[in-house]
């Protein structure tokens, strides 16, 4: 199942097909996921103001709480359900996919289970070590009846992209869980909102999300089915697995103890303000989250048919892209901190110079490519667990060193550091190992039109120097991206970007012609075709 992608295979056509598919794939989780982001956005700008920072900080810990609990129940299944899924439904042995996925779900929700059961029976130890109140325990055993919900959330949505149904992950867990929640959150602002109450919107919405994506998963596979109906050895599953679970423990445990660690070397006021900032510049990420997500089914079955070529095209235009499209949201945020944060309220003012510096980071993750992807979908796990390893002891160091300090900008600046460094390893290691590098030539094109973008903010700056900097910023922000899409475009289309713009152009047309018609809408390239379905 593991062999190296040595073969020579031309990309030919079915790279553009895939590379339309992550594009379209990635944009509908990148909608999905801004649409989130505003809302939780909004969400967050509510709390923010109804909690206050410590009120605020205090929910962000249960959260992290929770977010840590549910790395022990995932196993490092999730990546192995999406890869798998991938490959055997790519090979069209669908009785394949339902078996190993039944395996895997039932294995992580069992384990799930006893960690909820564990959690709730030390609530008071967890609650006076990192919320530093015993009388909280309440919060974490709330926390922890949202450990099963997470798990299998993450797990199901992996099955949906493995079997290039993006579209169903995104309307249960991107649309319906944030609006569910956000609806309860304005039910229980009229009784008066707690921080209990927010947690326990939050468990509910999740939940819906759980059964809304269980059902999408039962719809999407077919009854019956051929193939070998390969059942994944417990060795097989390890060797892949194992690996993936352990760097994620490392990497999400990291993660979580950055928000932790604040908390605990500086003030809960602190985590409340940091949380904000990251908030904000969550932004920055999401497209190349997205485009992540959709292209590693795509990476897995590059590497099942060994069609080397293929999976290093895709390689580059996953990455360029990623880059194109998040550095002008890296221009904008280093532009105007302050405009930002003012909704917030004047205490989280302070989260400026933090929010410019994550905004850094999120360009250095961009700008490094897919790499990671890349590693565990042609199944070198084993490099992301020391990468993991190398990045939270990083991690661990920095903050203690300048979180007690420098605060928020110390935390930030860990951050910023730890991505820096640990993203050269995947890079390097992807060099090596798949020999396929993310750069070419065409990434000089993004960034002459990011310079040309951050002139004219200068610009705007200057000649509205005694204007406020909400004036500033909304004379600036239309500038900065007017600017750098006329350069980009002035730059000329290369035929990378005519795969991406080519399959835009067609659909508009296609859809203008039914339309013309008065045809009803072809069947989405998202869905199986009739022809994948045994006994169709």
């Amino acid at each position: 199942m593991d062999a190296k992608p040595e073969g020579t295979g031309r990309a030919g056509p079915d790279i553009e097909a895939d590379f339309a598919f992550a594009l379209k794939g990635g944009g509908t989780l990148f909608a999905g996921r801004l649409f989130t982001w505003g809302i939780r956005f909004g969400i967050a700008v509510m709390l923010a103001r109804l909690l206050g920072a410590s009120g605020y900080g205090v929910y962000n810990l249960a959260l992290s709480v929770a977010a840590i609990a549910a790395i022990l129940p995932l196993l490092g299944l999730d990546t192995a359900i999406l890869r798998y899924t991938a490959i055997f439904a790519g090979r069209g042995d669908w009785f394949a996919v339902r078996t190993n996925l039944r395996l895997m779900l039932r294995i992580s929700l069992a384990v799930s289970l006893l960690v909820t059961v564990g959690l709730v029976a030390g609530a008071e130890s967890v609650a006076g070590g990192l919320l530093h109140d015993r009388r909280l325990a309440p919060l974490v055993m709330i926390s922890a009846l949202m450990v099963p919900t997470l798990v299998l959330n993450i797990q199901l949505g992996a099955a949906l992209r493995g079997l290039r149904r993006i579209g169903h992950e995104v309307l249960a867990d991107q649309v319906a869980q944030p609006l569910i929640r956000l609806g309860l959150l304005l039910l229980l602002v009229i009784v008066g909102l707690t921080v209990s109450q927010a947690l326990l919107a939050w468990t509910v919405a999740s939940l819906a999300a759980t059964a809304l994506l269980a059902f999408f998963v039962i719809r999407a596979l077919p009854h019956g089915g051929r193939g070998d109906g390969v059942r994944l050895s417990t060795r097989e599953l390890v060797q892949f697995s194992g690996p993936v679970f352990l760097s994620s423990v490392v990497m999400k445990s990291g993660h979580q103890l950055q928000t932790i660690l604040l908390g605990a070397l500086s003030t809960v006021s602190a985590v409340g303000v940091f949380t904000v900032a990251t908030n904000v510049n969550l932004i920055g990420s999401l497209f190349h989250s997205s485009l992540v997500s959709a292209s590693m089914p795509l990476f897995a079955a590059a590497q099942d048919r060994e069609n080397r070529s293929a999976l290093v095209k895709l390689y580059q235009l996953t990455s360029k892209w990623s880059l194109t499209l998040n550095l002008p949201i890296f221009l904008l945020v280093v532009a105007y901190p302050q405009a930002l944060l003012a909704m917030f309220g004047s205490e989280f003012a302070a989260g400026a110079l933090a929010l410019t510096i994550l905004a850094a980071a999120n360009l250095v993750n961009a700008a490094t490519g897919m790499s990671g992807a890349v590693l565990d979908m042609t199944g070198y796990t084993r490099w992301k667990l020391l990468n993991a390893i190398v990045s939270v002891a990083l991690g661990i160091a920095l903050n203690l060193l300048l979180v007690p300090s420098l605060g928020l900008v110390g935390a930030a600046i860990a951050v910023l550091a730890v991505t820096a460094g640990t993203n050269i390893l995947p890079l390097t290691e992807v060099l090596l190992l798949v020999r396929a590098s993310p750069y070419n030539r065409a990434f000089l094109k993004p960034l002459a039109a990011g310079a040309a973008a951050l002139v004219a903010s200068i610009g705007v700056r200057m000649l509205l120097g005694g204007a406020g900097e909400i004036v500033q910023a909304a004379a600036g922000i239309p500038a900065l991206l007017i600017a750098y899409c006329l350069v980009l475009f002035g730059l000329g289309i290369d035929d990378d970007d005519r795969l991406v713009l080519g399959p835009v152009r067609d659909r508009f047309l296609r859809r203008r012609r039914r339309n013309d018609r008065g045809q009803p809408p072809a069947q989405s390239s998202n869905e199986p075709s009739q022809a994948r379905r045994p006994g169709a």
